[in-house]
């Protein structure tokens, strides 16, 4: 190809890359086809490797896993042959985001180490950052507070020394997230506003759409309704504008979180609903179990104490399914408060113990004391009042979680005092 007709599809390159950071998704696609078009015929192989990594970027952001994975395994491929570990490394992340998003969590760590390591050896440091960017946001949804803090720890550094503001920004949202989690609000919030005066800076709207989540759960926490509705609202109205499914289902539950904590719970039940429905579309289980969670503790405050630990129990099983131990203990601590309602305080103390030991794995010291001191407090009551047991849960509780190996539907016949993190790729 000639050097002229080269540099226009570099330039093209460039052009599709700025409207995908943009959120101009249907554009950046037609401009990565014409690229690659352009290019197919005269094997530029690093060139149509950039070409299919973006329309796997694309794919993955419109929920179409499959053709995401596909290019990105093309992507990867090309741009091994061609002898360039940089753009191999990049593919590597965009099927570890991927592979997070299907809840593959092991294959998305294979995934960010080929690319921790490609980056490493061709001395990458931004696509090192962004490797461990990834190992991070892995880490977080997971429920490990502190490997995640400890990689975007490490990505915000790397970050920092090259001079990359987006990536930065990137890391100092995760790593608010992690303050968020701790209940750090403070902290949470400067992170969250630092990474959105980049985003709006450089025009990233999903970026933006993360942060306004970020800042309403903030608000929320700290009783500020209106602060909360309207973070909520405007990453709702991003996540619309852009096309992103999954950020609209997230909004959703946000909404939801909201409508429960300002005592509209058929509002909150309504707004769980649709999100749960959305997770079921986009077969999002992460999504599904924390949507669960909020319906429990709407039907716990309602009184509704056995429909409640139906959905608890449906939201156990998913995190644990997917192996998120930080949703694990929120279930379990919902666990906990439906058989205190129940009047059943020593399976409550059992449930109890099991969210404290659960929580303390994760590094969330604070629930954890926190349920610790309920522990005691309702073996007290156990021990002081025997006969204030009910009969019919005489199994431990670790027994009858263990023995359930379907989801039970309640959800479909009719979130949390801890909202789960939201999904950020």
């Amino acid at each position: 190809m000639p050097a002229e007709s080269a540099k226009s599809v570099t330039g093209l390159l460039d052009e599709a890359a700025r409207n995908f950071l943009h959120g101009r998704y249907d554009l950046a696609e037609a401009i990565y086809r014409e690229a690659a078009n352009l290019l197919e015929p005269h094997s530029l192989s690093v060139e149509l490797a950039r070409a299919l990594k973006g329309m796997g970027d694309v794919a993955r952001m419109r929920d179409d896993h499959s053709t995401a994975r596909d290019r990105y395994t093309d992507a990867a491929a090309l741009f091994a042959k061609a002898g360039n570990p940089a753009g191999q490394a990049s593919a590597f992340r965009g099927l570890g985001d991927l592979r997070v998003l299907q809840d593959d969590y092991e294959g998305a760590g294979r995934s960010y180490r080929n690319a921790l390591e490609l980056s490493r050896s061709s001395g990458d440091d931004t696509g090192e950052a962004e490797a461990f960017k990834g190992l991070g946001y892995l880490a977080k949804t997971q429920g490990d507070i502190a490997a995640a803090e400890d990689n975007y720890g490490v990505a915000q550094r790397l970050f920092t020394r090259s001079g990359d503001l987006l990536g930065e920004a990137g890391a100092a949202k995760g790593l608010a997230d992690l303050d968020a989690m701790r209940s750090n609000h403070e902290a949470a919030r400067n992170g969250y506003r630092r990474a959105r005066s980049v985003y709006v800076r450089v025009g990233y709207r999903l970026g933006q759409a993360y942060a306004a989540f970020g800042l309403g759960d903030i608000a929320l926490r700290l009783g500020d309704f209106d602060s909360a509705g309207r973070e909520y609202r405007e990453a709702l109205d991003l996540c619309e504008t852009i096309g992103y499914r999954l950020g609209c289902a997230n909004a959703a539950k946000s909404l939801g979180d909201l409508a429960r904590l300002a005592g509209e719970p058929a509002a909150a039940q309504t707004a769980y609903t649709d999100a749960y429905a959305s997770y079921q579309e986009l077969n999002d289980r992460l999504g599904q179990a924390g949507a669960l969670l909020g319906l429990a503790t709407v039907r716990l405050t309602a009184g509704f104490s056995r429909d409640a630990e139906e959905a608890y129990r449906d939201s156990h099983r998913l995190y644990r399914a997917i192996g998120n131990e930080l949703g694990e203990s929120h279930a379990l601590l919902g666990l906990a408060r439906t058989a205190e309602e129940r009047a059943d305080p020593k399976e409550a103390s059992s449930y109890y113990a099991l969210a404290e030991q659960s929580y303390r794995r994760v590094g969330h010291v604070g629930l954890a004391a926190s349920c610790e001191a309920a522990r005691k407090r309702t073996e007290f009551v156990s021990t002081a009042n025997p006969s204030s047991a009910v009969d019919s849960h005489t199994d431990s509780p670790e027994r009858h979680l263990a023995g359930r190996d379907e989801i039970t539907g309640s959800f479909q016949s009719s979130r949390n005092t801890v909202a789960a993190p939201v999904r950020d790729t």
